[in-house]
């Protein structure tokens, strides 16, 4: 068993193993490295260069990038650093499966992966919450992960929260359970350090909000978290 004062130590400890674990080979690859890393996973390094297939914006981030009918089978995680791309089309080439990671590319307005052998999607396709297009056709796809749209909405039911438009039944009409506001006065999501505090098993969701979310415990999806 463990007291509040061992359990927060033990918390701490998991946290800083896992920012070790993230620290070296991820948190710091450039643009170029990581659509290096896509041409090295799928044996095309020497056979086309990055500046090839890639668009800049004027501070030289990648907001374009097309790898078409390449022979493509799988995407590194890496891909997710690109945080300012706009456009990706991978569409004709051979991928079965989308990383997880795909989720984190909270830019990413336009994805083509027509002409693919995906059998599914991931379900982080639902966190992209500047998405526009997706072209996800002749695939061998299936049903359409139920996250698509759910950010969006849930971001929606916030912002009626704080500015005291929202009803109950526009959250029992979404399967929910009710609202409360102790305070009647609108309150402002944009200012302070954060806009909204996240808790429970699904608050991943939330990661790639625009609401400025903030997780109020520091390891683990636990719903009940105290005060913070």
């Amino acid at each position: 068993q463990m007291n509040d004062e061992m359990f927060y130590d033990f918390c701490q400890a998991q946290l800083e193993v896992r920012q070790d674990e993230n620290y070296e080979g991820w948190a710091h690859i450039t643009d170029e490295q990581a659509v290096q890393a896509i041409l090295d996973m799928n044996g095309l390094e020497g056979k086309m260069s990055v500046d090839g297939i890639v668009e800049r914006d004027a501070s030289g981030r990648i907001v374009s990038l097309k790898i078409e009918d390449s022979r493509l089978t799988r995407l590194p995680r890496e891909i997710a650093r690109l945080a300012k791309l706009k456009n990706l089309s991978l569409k004709k080439n051979r991928i079965r499966n989308l990383p997880r990671e795909i989720g984190d590319m909270v830019s990413l307005q336009v994805l083509d992966i027509s002409e693919n052998s995906s059998s599914a999607l991931p379900k982080e396709i639902g966190y992209l919450r500047s998405l526009k297009s997706l072209n996800a056709s002749h695939n061998n796809l299936g049903a359409v992960p139920k996250e698509i749209g759910k950010l969006a909405k849930l971001e929606n039911l916030l912002i009626a929260l704080a500015d005291g438009s929202l009803k109950h039944e526009d959250v029992f009409g979404d399967h929910g359970h009710g609202a409360l506001i102790y305070d009647l006065e609108p309150f402002s999501l944009t200012g302070d350090d954060f806009g909204v505090a996240v808790t429970g098993p699904r608050r991943n969701l939330m990661r790639p909000s625009s609401l400025r979310p903030y997780f109020a415990v520091p390891f683990g999806d636990m719903m009940i978290s105290g005060c913070f």
